[in-house]
Parts: C-alpha cells; sequence; structure tokens
C-alpha cells in the first residue's frame, strides 16, 4: 500500500481504532528503540565502577557483546558488562524494559503486558520474578525520626495448589471466618517521614512481636520514635529495643497524640495496601510486597 492509501485507510477508521492504532504504532517505536546509556555505564566509561566478580578498578573496553559495551578485569581476566550481576543480565529486547517497567507499575495483567509488547506470556512472567526478586527493602537500622507501622491483611491465595485443605473459593470471593485466622494473610508495613518504606509478607494469622522483628532484619536505632496502633506486639517490641513508643487508635477518631500523627505515606500504605497486592497479577505474595514497597517511594 502507498501512503496516501494507508492514510485514506486511517481516516476510516473510529475514533476508538484510531487510538489503538496509535497506541499500537507508539509500542513498536519503544521496541526497535536502542537502550539508553545508563548512570552504571557512565561509571564504567568515566573508570570510576569496578570489576563485578572481583572488585577491582583496573580494567579496559573489551569490544562489544551483542550491541552492548563489554569490558575485561586486568586482574581477574574476567569480561562483564553494566548488566552483569543485575536482573537484566543475559536478558533479550532490553529495549522493551521501560515500556515494560511502567504497564507493571499499572498493575496490568501479565496477558495484557504480553499483548502490548508483543512478546511471550512465559517471557512476561519470567521477567516480572526477575524484578521481583532483584528489590530490596530498607532495614531497621535505615530508618530514623517519627517511624510508623501498622499491620494489614488479606486472603490467602492458593492459587495453583492441588491439593487444598478447604474447599476452593470462587475468583473474588472472600473468607466465611470472622476475625483475624490463618485464612488471611499478614503484611506489616513500617515508613518514616523521609520516605523509607518496609512491607513485609510475614505469615498468616495474628501479628506477634517475633514477625515485627523479623520484618526489619536489624532494630530501629536509638532516639526513634515508633507510631502504631494499640497491637501489644509493637509495644513489646518497643520495649525490648529501649526506643519510645506512641500508641495512636486511628480506628477511635484519634490522630493526634502528644504532638505526633500519622503521616499521609503510612496511611497510603496502610490503607491502599490490599488494593496492591490484590492487583499484581502472576506473582506470589511475598513478591508481590517488594514490588509494592519499591513502588510506593
Amino acid at each position: 500500500m502507498t501512503y496516501n492509501e494507508i492514510l485514506s485507510a486511517a481516516q476510516s477508521l473510529s475514533e476508538t481504532e484510531r487510538q489503538s492504532l496509535l497506541q499500537a504504532l507508539s509500542v513498536g517505536n519503544q521496541c526497535e528503540a536502542t537502550v539508553p546509556e545508563s548512570s552504571r555505564l557512565s561509571a564504567l566509561l568515566e573508570k570510576q565502577g569496578c570489576c563485578p566478580h572481583c572488585g577491582s578498578n583496573r580494567y579496559y573496553r573489551f569490544g562489544k557483546d551483542h550491541g552492548t559495551q563489554r569490558f575485561k578485569c586486568k586482574d581477574c581476566g574476567r569480561t562483564f558488562t553494566e548488566y552483569t550481576g543485575t536482573w537484566q543480565q543475559k536478558l533479550h529486547k532490553k529495549g522493551l524494559v521501560k515500556a515494560y517497567m511502567q504497564l507493571m507499575s499499572e498493575q496490568k495483567s501479565l496477558d495484557k503486558i504480553s499483548a502490548a509488547l508483543h512478546i511471550n506470556k512465559k517471557t512476561d512472567f519470567d521477567w516480572r520474578h526477575k524484578i521481583l526478586r532483584s528489590l530490596k527493602q530498607d532495614e531497621g537500622s535505615s530508618f530514623s525520626g517519627i517511624t510508623e507501622s501498622d499491620e494489614t491483611f488479606f486472603d490467602k491465595s492458593d492459587k495453583g495448589c492441588r491439593h487444598l485443605k478447604r474447599k476452593p473459593r470462587k475468583r473474588g470471593g472472600g473468607t466465611k471466618g470472622k476475625g483475624i485466622s490463618k485464612d488471611k494473610a499478614t503484611v506489616i508495613v513500617t515508613a518514616d517521614r523521609k520516605n523509607d518504606l518496609n512491607m513485609t509478607f510475614c505469615g498468616y494469622g495474628r501479628l506477634t512481636k517475633k514477625e515485627i522483628t523479623e520484618s526489619l532484619r536489624t532494630p530501629l536505632p536509638q532516639g526513634t520514635v515508633l507510631c502504631s496502633d494499640g497491637h501489644v506486639s509493637y509495644k513489646g517490641y518497643a520495649m525490648d529495643n529501649h526506643i519510645e513508643h506512641v500508641v495512636i487508635r486511628a480506628d477511635l477518631g484519634r490522630h493526634v497524640k502528644r504532638g505526633f500523627f500519622l503521616s499521609s505515606t503510612s496511611i497510603h500504605c496502610t490503607t491502599g495496601s490490599r488494593n496492591g497486592l490484590t492487583g499484581h497479577f502472576g506473582a506470589s505474595p511475598r513478591s508481590t510486597c517488594r514490588t509494592i514497597s519499591t513502588g510506593s517511594r
């Protein structure tokens, strides 16, 4: 077809079909785009990086590896690129990573992402779990000042399990039991005023002091003020680590106590985490908590 024939055919499309066509063309441009120069590559080119294998800063350029600048270490003799040691190592179609991350942050399903980027669903699934495994959470020692912590619960998911110990639920159905039971997954959300954030899946059922300790890995530093609800486990954690503890019962309409209050960051994380956790398709609860933590910063 000539240009004029294509233009005439496009003008005969409906508004919805035109938008779909424009979206498809924009995705095509993203597929063919080259990978932009990253900060890690810039550091390596300026001799400010180091070998990911031995840590030496004595290396030199050593040709290309599928279009990516390759380096060779003078000490250990091994080669590497800017992607060595990252989730993008040995990854094909790196030009799609930016578009994939955007669609993932919009909580698109695996089917929608694979259709939009024209990739196999298995590739989509593998990319998602590579990203989630690479994400890290802030530990207790990273927090400072006023630090808020709260727990939230969502229904336990046994998707894919062939040996259920309960009757199967229809999609979207909730648990029948009242209160907090072993059918509820527990997520602890901890945040401070400088946007450090930790969201940890810690098991099923009621919250314990041990789970709070394990979620932060390292104790909160001295001088930290821990704000939480009235759960006794937070009080025990604060006493064990010799930090100040302020109880704020937002469920009773008490949002301020002794000048301390819940920030918008903490409220957003705790009230929106349940919707966020259920919005990431094709990932386990543990992996989903990691991606919500990073995406909320």
